[in-house]
């Protein structure tokens, strides 16, 4: 990654025979991603060093196979992927089932121009820029929280007796992948900066105020790395010390007109460790680090379960895990494409002839538009024109709709009562050739019968016709 170096090592200390401490610092996929990883195993003298060996190596397969999601939803996968391959190898093997580890990743999207962090447990992720150091990871410990609220300061909580007690690690328990458990963050790949990951064992003995004067200083990226193991060492060197410098010195994008990664220096893969296993991939930890790089307060949002501290262990009742690889979270990648702030006027578009009629065509902001001082009407401008015509075009419409709507009512009426006046007429009709029968029957003598008959006759053809 041209303009972009790093380095990493792990050493074990001066107290320690091994080291349980992994880390990775590599390409991922192409030269415009980088993944860089520190994990700090738990849970005995060779417990520690297999998780921390499962979650590097699992971490890297997990991304390696899965490449056209959504980085940070790949990354935080990719860690709950380790998480439950260790799970299955405490409820496989009884003689670690106390191990675990915590972590602290990033993968820096050169393309993008982002960093995306996941992290579990009390590794570190500090950046150095314009002068200023920030943690940008959260403690899951009571003591960090403390910390980062303001109840301890840094030197009360790197002495503090509950230091190394945490309240979440990797591989204690089975995760689904859909819960909060890994701590992910997102936040922009800034030029001229500085990425500082590191387990506890530089975090405890060396404050962040020597971190930042390492740093800063004039030297090499693996000078600086070298320098901060010494002084880990030279405090106590009481535990396993990992240490992984990226910097950034760049001010252009890394990518090169033709969306290529840019061709620079060459970058190797430094994995040194007096008894650290094979490079491998790890978690970040991060809250409101967009906050944190805009100079705002970080507020911590770390959760930390109370039963952890007054050890009550959380093994009962744990399902069985799978080893197969988990598809990603159905989060595809959302490419937000920008619209050239440069582009050319369309076909439709047009400017005024000259600078008088772009200020009579424009008002300016928080101004008023008054109306013209001279003779000529205001209405005679074809914005005033055209706003006038639509108007009495309008009122026009209006006025036809109502009338239009009033004829159809009468039309209705006059239907509605001619059809109610109809059988009225036939009823007065019949009655007339009713009594006309009556009368012709009275003047031939016809029988009474035969004129009920014609009576009832002529009420059923009435019937018949209505």
């Amino acid at each position: 990654m041209e303009g972009v170096v790093y380095f990493g090592k792990s050493h074990e200390g001066k107290v320690r025979t091994n080291n349980e401490d992994a880390f990775v610092v590599q390409p991922i996929w192409n030269e415009r991603n980088l993944l860089a990883v520190v994990i700090d195993g738990v849970g005995g003298y060779e417990g520690g060093e297999v998780a921390a060996a499962i979650a590097r190596d699992s971490i890297v397969e997990y991304l390696e196979k899965y490449y056209n999601g959504e980085r940070l939803e790949l990354l935080k996968q990719a860690v709950v992927y380790a998480n439950n391959r260790i799970y299955e190898e405490r409820l496989a093997n009884s003689k670690l089932s106390n191990m675990g580890c915590v972590l602290t990743a990033i993968l820096i999207d050169a393309e993008d121009n982002r960093v995306n962090l996941a992290h579990v447990g009390d590794t570190r992720l500090y950046q150095y820029a314009f002068g200023e150091i920030k943690k940008l990871s959260h403690d899951h410990s009571l003591v960090g929280y403390r910390e980062e609220i303001g109840d301890l300061t840094e030197e009360e909580a790197m002495n503090h007796p509950q230091r190394n007690i945490i309240s979440r690690d990797v591989g204690s328990k089975q995760l689904d992948g859909g819960e909060d458990y890994v701590d992910a963050e997102s936040f922009p790949f800034e030029y001229k900066s500085s990425f500082l990951l590191c387990s506890d064992g530089l975090s405890d003995l060396v404050t962040s105020a020597a971190m930042k004067e390492v740093l800063e200083m004039d030297i090499s990226v693996a000078e600086k790395v070298e320098l901060l193991i010494e002084r880990a060492n030279e405090a106590g060197g009481k535990d396993n010390i990992t240490v992984i410098i990226v910097e950034s010195d760049r001010e252009e994008p890394v990518l090169e007109d033709n969306g290529e990664a840019a061709s620079g220096q060459a970058e190797t893969l430094c994995c040194e460790s007096s008894n650290a296993p094979a490079a491998g991939p790890v978690l970040v930890c991060g809250e409101t680090l967009g906050e944190a790089l805009s100079g705002e307060a970080v507020l911590p949002k770390t959760e930390v379960h109370d039963d952890a501290f007054e050890g009550v262990e959380e093994n009962a009742s744990l399902n069985e895990g799978s080893s197969e690889l988990p598809e990603p979270s159905a989060s595809p990648k959302a490419a937000s494409l920008q619209e050239d702030e440069n582009e050319p006027a369309g076909e439709n578009d047009s400017l005024p002839e000259n600078e008088d009629a772009a200020i009579e065509t424009a008002a300016l902001p928080n101004e008023p538009i008054l109306p013209k001082t001279s003779d000529e009407p205001v209405d005679e401008r074809p914005e005033a024109a055209a706003c006038a015509k639509g108007g009495k075009h309008g009122v026009l419409k209006l006025a036809f709709i109502l009338i239009f709507g009033l004829l159809c009512g009468i039309l209705v009426g006059i239907y509605i009562e001619r059809s109610n006046e109809k059988p009225v007429a036939e009823k007065a009709e019949l009655e007339k050739s009713i009594k006309s029968a009556v009368q012709e029957t009275i003047t031939n003598n016809l029988p009474v019968k035969e004129l009920q008959q014609d009576k009832d006759s002529a009420i059923s053809d009435s019937a018949t016709t209505r």
